[in-house]
């Protein structure tokens, strides 16, 4: 049977998660917040330990160690998700609603038109 409990300490080197413990146990707090049945004290520790089910199913094989088809393995390589998370965040708060709302009237080739061409073909 697979491993399906995590510590904090763990989840520190997890692609697109915080690098620090106390970031890591917040995110995964967070998580958890309406589901206090993947969380528990682990037995014989001070540590909390979080359940598999809890983590975006991107991060599950690396939990496992198990091998992921197209992973990159470079230091600061964030998944997909994260990466257009991180792209949001540092836009200002005038850039992000500038977006939104482009994005709403004109789709995704208004708000991208360097990466998707006019004849709908990706560069």
């Amino acid at each position: 049977m697979a491993k399906e409990w995590f510590t904090v300490k763990e989840c520190l080197a997890l692609p697109g998660y915080p690098k620090t413990a106390p970031s890591v146990r917040e995110r995964l707090n967070q998580l958890a917040k309406d589901k206090p049945d993947f969380i528990r004290k682990r037995k014989g520790s001070k540590a909390w330990e979080y359940h598999i089910s809890l983590f975006p199913l991107y991060v599950r094989p690396w939990l496992l160690d198990e091998p992921v088809y197209g992973r990159v393995e470079e230091e600061g390589a964030l998944p997909l998700e994260e990466t257009w998370r991180s792209i949001f965040r540092q836009l200002t708060a005038e850039q992000k609603q500038r977006a939104i709302t482009l994005f709403n009237s004109e789709g995704i080739r208004a708000l991208l038109p360097a990466v998707i061409s006019n004849d709908g073909r990706e560069c």
